[in-house]
């Protein structure tokens, strides 16, 4: 039995960074047909790079949850993403987890791999990442 997914890339740069994700042969296919969204807030550029199973409700809920949180300070990102992270729980239910990075585009994260919906954005050159908890493994 085959496992296929759907990831959907929001820039040519997440691709590209990401080409490891993908069949070698649908990649040539995807470059031309790429849809991408940069927003510009007085604070933060906020652009997604990849979702999986994001509705674009997820998608808006956590920008606007970086930008009523995320500062881009060391120190507060502990508290910056317990935040952003009841945002989305508030919202769409479950357990949520946001991770942030240095790398918006190098990064790999376990969660990523067993969520049933995540998204990760580039802001102002850092990674965030939501990705919403499955129920696999709970007793």
């Amino acid at each position: 039995m085959a496992c296929t997914f759907d990831v959907q890339f929001r820039s040519v740069a997440a691709a590209e960074s990401r080409r490891d994700l993908l069949d070698p042969l649908t990649w040539s296919a995807l470059s031309p047909h790429l849809r991408f969204r940069i927003h510009r807030y007085p604070k933060h550029i906020i652009e997604v790079t990849l979702t999986f199973g994001a509705t674009d409700d997820m998608i808006l809920a956590a920008e606007t949850a970086i930008n009523d949180f995320y500062s881009g300070e060391l120190g507060a990102q502990g508290d910056e993403t317990e935040k952003m992270g009841e945002v989305m729980e508030r919202y769409f239910g479950g357990f949520w987890s946001v991770g942030i990075f240095d790398d918006p585009y190098g990064y790999s994260w376990t969660v990523i791999r067993r969520s049933p919906s995540f998204v990760m954005f580039d802001v102002n050159g850092k990674g965030v990442a939501f990705a919403k908890e499955s129920g696999i493994g709970r007793r």
